[in-house]
């Protein structure tokens, strides 16, 4: 080819290019421009319905409030709109605003500058029980046993809270938010009282406020970022006491359980916190964290009734201050290594004033309230190294020391400090692409100081045989194996195995060996462009041992429990209107006691199992672009074997029970009408 003919193809070349990339650059630019405006005109929807609920139960619709059957409302609300003009936004969410249960927020906001929001919320709890009972005056703190006839009961509790919330970012990098809540919790809880030959069924009137307030000053440079603030709460309850008439009883005996009257509830306290925490980048591989924190509780309510001769306070004066100091580092010293280090204090001290509270004694108790005091120290190093090939290697060691204060009476064997240690280590490969595994080998070992002898009220020892759990030698082993395979494009499997042995030592009685382990795995496949399913399923086992004194005789007692369950679930779409989804779980629960002695015999306990088996499907029509209609089919069935509730009688004739079957069938629609 001769130069001319080069020249005027490269010349119509330039020309054809020239022309492709600003048909090029305007098709970006209209994509651009479409980007942006649905950055800038978010989408909103409002979507409204009706539900059927075919069957009565207590467990689906416990903390919904869908527990009867019968028809209910359904409004959800997603809002959001912005003023081109002032750049703000008005934000606008709600949930199940027809129901029992129910939250709306309402927020507006200029992004990067201020926001400010309200918050409201409704949760209802029914009891999952059947109470039959002649108790009157429920509801309120003035009870009468046997008063009215055997009826039922549906003890409830209904929550309502108020939030407000503010927010402002200032110059130089600094931030404020400032948040209040304010939540009224009312109904009735079931509560009950006894001695080892009686009980009688209660009914605790709930009427209580809480109030918490957020506020938290925070700033952000360029490797400097903290944030100080103060939390409040205050806790006010209604009810001070529960007063039984018992026309039965005989309350002058004090061995009698019409003695037990009145009973006090839970007493108004407040509790205020100080702290400051953030973290500084010392290199771009390098950045250390920390955070202290002051903190005061106190409860000093009136008391009910007037204290025992010789007692001049009129409340008891509680007091626990808490301080918390951490820090922390991570570093990367060169690519192939990476190091943790931390450490924490905690000092929780029980300043509350020890009286003797009442001169009646036995030889458990003197009638002297007993502080608890704790203190901690945990601290933690940890350190990755990268071979090459997908290898990695992470070592780590931990530490835990726990103080405690001593009581001058103890009926339970007790020891001032614990210690624990531990080492573990990690093993990580990239066996190839679509293959990896991570195996975690962990050891640790608690003691402490000698245990305590056990002192009664007149100053004699007592037993001192037994090792608390949280108290005890022991020494615990763990391997976990994680990992994740992608065979082919469509299918994704990831899968843990954990296994993990306690031995305990030290003592004659409490706790001998315990073990756990854990199965998972989770699997999807895309069947085509359009379908995809997931699979998952999950078994854990927990057993425990331990011996006890009872009767002059030694008893072992072996407690098991065990979870399983799995699910499938399928979604997809038919066409460019509908979408189908259907998910299938089953659960089961269940729990073992196995009781032996080498000089009795005694038939151990029966088992308890529970069982829930699921299915929901739904369906979505989009019928235009801004209007779809939503179909929900849920279907539930729970089982259980539970005797410990199986019509259970208390000594005044009232009873708890439970459908040990419950069967459920929901069926809800919803419109839903979108917009931007």
């Amino acid at each position: 080819m001769n130069q001319y003919k080069m020249r005027r193809v490269l010349r119509a070349s330039a020309a054809s290019m020239t022309v492709a990339a600003c048909l090029g650059a305007q098709a970006a630019d209209d994509d651009i421009d479409e980007v942006v405006h649905r950055l800038i005109t978010p989408a909103s929807q409002v979507s409204f319905g009706l539900g059927y609920l075919f069957d009565d139960n207590m467990r689906f619709g416990q903390y919904t409030g869908l527990n009867q059957r019968g028809a209910s409302a359904a409004l959800d609300v997603d809002i959001r709109r912005r003023d081109d003009d002032s750049g703000t936004w008005w934000l606008v969410s709600g949930h199940d605003l027809g129901r029992d249960s129910r939250d709306l927020r309402v927020e507006h906001a200029r992004q990067g500058a201020w926001r400010y929001y309200i918050e409201y919320a409704e949760l209802v709890r029914h009891s999952q029980y059947t109470v039959n009972t002649g108790l009157a005056g429920v509801g309120t703190s003035s009870l009468t046993v046997d008063g009215t006839a055997l009826r039922d009961v549906d003890p409830r509790t209904r929550r309502k809270s108020l939030a407000l919330g503010f927010a402002h970012s200032l110059p130089a990098g600094w931030d404020l938010s400032i948040r209040f809540k304010n939540e009224e919790k009312d109904g009735t809880r079931l509560f009950g009282r006894g001695t080892p030959g009686s009980q009688q069924w209660l009914a605790e009137p709930i009427d209580h406020t809480m109030q918490q307030v957020d506020v938290i000053l925070g700033f952000t440079g360029e490797r400097f970022q903290m944030q100080t603030g103060y939390y409040g709460s205050f806790f006010l309850n209604r009810h001070q006491a529960l007063g039984i008439d018992d026309p039965a009883g005989d309350p002058s005996n004090l061995r009698d359980i019409a003695s037990f009257s009145p009973i006090g509830l839970p007493p108004d306290n407040y509790a205020h916190q100080l702290y400051v925490t953030g973290g500084y980048d010392f290199t771009p591989s390098t950045r250390g964290t920390f955070k202290v924190s002051r903190a005061r509780a106190a409860q000093d309510d009136r008391f009910f009734v007037d204290p025992a001769p010789g007692i001049t306070a009129n409340s008891l004066d509680g007091q626990v201050d808490t301080t918390l100091v951490q820090a922390g580092v991570t570093a990367r010293p060169t690519p192939a290594l990476s190091l943790l280090a931390n450490g924490r204090y905690l000092n929780r001290e029980d300043d509350t004033p020890i009286r003797q509270y009442f001169d009646e004694g036995g030889s458990t108790y003197d009638g002297r309230n007993e502080p608890r005091s704790l203190k901690s120290k945990v601290g933690k190093l940890e350190g990755t190294y990268r071979l090459g090939s997908g290898i990695g290697i992470t070592g780590g060691v931990d530490y835990e020391l726990r103080e405690r204060n001593t009581s001058p009476l103890r009926v339970v064997s007790f020891r001032e400090e614990t210690e624990e240690r531990g080492v573990r280590v990690a093993f990580k490969r990239m066996m190839s692409e679509t293959v990896n595994g991570t195996l975690l080998l962990q050891r640790s070992w608690r003691d402490g100081s000698d245990f305590a002898t056990n002192l009664l009220a007149d100053g004699s020892e007592g037993s001192n045989l037994v090792a608390p759990i949280h108290l005890a030698d022991r020494d615990r082993d763990k391997i976990r194996l994680t990992g994740d395979w992608t065979p082919t494009r469509d299918l994704a499997l990831q899968g843990m195995v954990e296994f993990t042995s306690d031995d305990y030592g030290g003592r004659e009685l409490g706790p001998r060996e315990g073990a756990s382990q854990m199965f998972a795995l989770d699997a999807s496949y895309a069947f085509d462009d359009f379908w995809k399913g997931t699979a998952w399923a999950q078994r854990g086992e927990t057993r425990l041992e331990q011996d006890s004194l009872s009767g002059g005789s030694t008893w072992t007692a072996r407690t098991r429990y065990k979870d399983r369950a799995f699910g499938l679930g399928v979604r997809g779409t038919v066409g460019d209107r509908l979408e189908l989804g259907a998910d299938l779980s089953e659960s089961h629960s269940d729990g073992m006691f196995l009781f032996s002695s080498v000089d009795q015999t005694a038939e151990s306990l029966p088992d308890v199992g529970y069982q829930l088996q699921s299915v929901k499907v739904y369906g979505k029509y989009r019928a235009r672009a801004d209007f779809t209609m939503r179909l929900d089919l849920v279907a539930e069935r729970w089982t259980t074997n539970d005797w410990q509730w199986a019509d259970y009688v208390y000594s005044d004739g009232t009873t708890l029970s439970q459908d040990e079957d419950q069967n459920v069938v929901f069926v809800g629609v919803m419109a839903i009408i979108g917009w931007r």
